[in-house]
């Protein structure tokens, strides 16, 4: 067996932008003889938005709203200068002069804007792509200042010692992926690296800073990741929910040899036939996914050997009860165990998840599992994201790929559904904004039977996304239904760009009729993303044919998944990116003391009658 290919294998296998109201949607009103636009902060706004849609420079926003370059929050009223008209009175009549400046060696955007008097804004309107960086000798043109400015001009020198006397600041200058920073006594590059989240080596580039050396009142620019920010220019780094990086010292030392054990309802007494004392007899059904799981759990372990895992693996027989598994986590006890894989069956995963909390032993649970195990238990590890995270996947892609479009939520009206209706609906309200297609969600009922009602609600020329979040098989099936005749009505309904957002669970309900999944774009969230036209997935079954002589199903590769990825980056510190064959695993922790869960959601679809994935969140 190549393990080269199966490390291959298992390593080759976002932002939301949020527009803004426009200047002529907004309300105008006149404070202190001068006209402002009152613009009430949705989700995602930023100073940088604020500049771009309003053309109002970022200090006089500030000017104006003292505080808010300490960040935005939603629902707060900024006051934005209407442009050419911020005050009644005529405004006295200057001369601007135009003065072309070449740049000298430690020379920022920022200080050459206090040299000649204009904003960084106007400073970069009349020479563009000065936002990526300054050379030595470049000719910028200065226009803007006035006569007065201009008698008034200080020094490069008089600057540098103006800026040294203020009060350090962060500035946000373009896209909010750009900030100026001055320095501050105590701060260092290595510090404000951690603060921005840049590295030292950006840091030093774009500032042209020589032998690793900054001074109090240095003005740096800093670029930002390209991500909806709040509140950069003040806040401190806080800490990550999911700090693994440090719990992983304390519950993964570096060891020669890890003790692992792997708990499974193989249930050897109810299967005595398939082992030779009865003819014809068969497996199980407990056992058969058991078994599959162990294959792709032993075939990782295997092809971790190769790359330097030294495991003791102890395979334990739970018998799909509670009662036996607590048995046999009393005689584990004392023991010197490093990881436990299992169990398979919601009801042990609670002893189970007790024992590693009070043993301390990370416990990897390869298959859904009772979100309370998480708990105050960081112990725990769910390789299978929950119901609850499933559906804000479902909803963040929708944010990410279709807030511009036509999102229109179809209530059941099923109390059963209420809990997964209000989580969609939360998700997708408080990120939609006012860049969206419509800043809050449309929600309506699906209406009688001929199609006729929910039609009124398509737009021709537009992606129309009907979200169905209904765990009911009657109500999911009168959906598809009523939808299918929406395509019926006319050609113009027949081609307008429909997709139904339904659940997992969908795809095995027989009252949906597959031509409907089909004609009607079905997409749903899902933990796991199995092509078997992906050559990582080939690759595989022909490893495990090589191996096992049969054929693997999706147990096996979940088995396999889970285990190759935890152990390549928890036991052997693999600082690679790992990607499974079906799974893409990136745990994360809803709270300090609470356990890990699997943070990502694949979007699935129809295309025609073949299954493959449309997008993916975490």
């Amino acid at each position: 067996m190549s393990s080269r290919l199966l490390y291959c294998l298992v390593l080759c296998v976002s932002f939301v932008q949020f527009a803004f109201a426009q200047p002529g949607e907004v309300e105008v009103k006149e404070r202190e003889g001068k006209k402002f636009y009152v613009h009430v902060v949705q989700q995602g706004n930023t100073l940088w938005g604020l500049y771009n849609t309003y053309k109002v420079p970022v200090e006089s926003i500030i000017r104006e709203n003292p505080g808010v370059e300490s960040g935005l929050s939603i629902g707060q009223i900024v006051w934005i200068p209407v442009p050419g008209e911020e005050t009644t009175t005529a405004p006295v009549q200057k001369t601007e002069r135009r003065t072309i400046h070449k740049v000298e060696q430690g020379e920022t955007l920022y200080g050459i804007s206090r040299k000649y008097g204009i904003s960084v804004d106007v400073l970069m309107a009349k020479n563009p792509g000065v936002e990526n960086g300054l050379s030595i000798g470049q000719e910028l043109i200065i226009e803007g200042r006035t006569d007065e400015q201009a008698t008034n001009s200080t020094t490069p020198e008089q600057v540098e010692d103006q800026v040294r006397e203020q009060q350090p600041v962060t500035r946000v200058i373009f896209e909010d992926s750009l900030v100026e920073h001055t320095v501050l006594k105590h701060e260092t590059l290595y510090s404000i690296s951690k603060r921005f989240m840049v590295s030292m080596d950006t840091l030093v580039k774009v500032n042209k800073i020589k032998n690793n050396k900054i001074r109090t009142g240095d003005v740096l620019v800093i670029p930002l990741k390209k991500e909806t920010i709040t509140g950069v220019v003040v806040r401190e780094v806080p800490e990550a929910d999911d700090d693994l990086i440090a719990d992983s010292v304390l519950l993964f030392p570096r060891k020669d040899q890890f003790r692992v054990a792997v708990l499974l309802p193989m249930n050897y007494d109810l299967n005595g036939g398939v082992y030779g004392v009865s003819v014809g007899a068969s497996m199980n059904k407990y056992t058969s996914v058991a078994v599959e799981f162990y294959m792709g759990i032993k075939l990782a372990l295997d092809s971790l050997a190769n790359l330097g895992l030294n495991a003791e693996v102890s395979l334990f027989d739970t018998k799909s009860d509670s009662l036996t598994t607590s048995k046999l986590l009393g005689k584990m006890e004392g023991s010197d165990w490093d990881l436990v894989i299992g169990p398979l069956m919601p009801g042990p995963s609670k002893a189970v998840a007790s024992w590693a909390k009070k043993n301390k032993v990370p416990i990897l649970a390869p298959v859904p599992i009772p979100v309370s195990n998480l708990k105050s238990n960081r112990f725990v590890f769910a390789s299978v994201p929950s119901d609850t995270r499933l559906l804000e996947g479902m909803a963040d892609e929708l944010i990410k790929n279709h807030a511009k479009h036509n999102i229109i939520l179809v209530k059941s009206g099923l109390k059963a559904d209420e809990k997964n209706y209000e989580i969609v609906r939360k998700r997708l309200n408080d990120q939609l904004g006012t860049g969206a297609f419509r800043p809050v969600l449309k929600e309506i009922n699906l209406g009688s039977t001929s199609g006729r009602d929910i039609a009124t609600h398509i737009q021709k020329d537009m992606v129309n996304i009907f979200v169905v979040p209904s765990e009911s098989r009657v109500f999911a099936a009168n959906f598809m239904t009523t939808m299918n005749k929406v395509r019926n009505i006319s050609r113009t309904y027949d081609e307008a760009d429909i997709r139904v957002y339904g659940l997992r669970d969908w795809d095995g309900y027989d009252e949906v009729k597959l031509d409907y999944k089909r004609r009607l774009n079905l997409h749903y969230p899902s933990a796991v993303s199995v092509n078997y036209e992906e050559q990582q997935v080939q690759d595989f079954i022909k490893i495990f044919r090589d191996v096992y002589k049969t054929d693997p199903d999706k147990y096996a590769m979940q088995g396999f998944d889970v285990t190759m990825q935890f152990v390549l980056k928890y036991l052997l510190k693999s600082k690679k990116p790992i990607e499974g064959v079906i799974n893409n695993i990136h745990y994360s922790t809803r709270g300090v003391q609470n356990g890990f869960e699997n943070n990502n959601v694949f979007i699935v679809r129809y295309n025609n009658f073949v299954i493959e994935e449309a997008g993916r969140v975490y």
